[in-house]
């Protein structure tokens, strides 16, 4: 939690991972 982008990476990779399975 010493950065806060850390936290905000995390959530963009989750959420592309998330259309990712949507599209197959």
């Amino acid at each position: 939690m010493s950065n806060p982008g850390e936290d905000d990476d995390a959530a963009s990779v989750t959420e592309k991972q998330q259309e990712d399975d949507v599209r197959k």
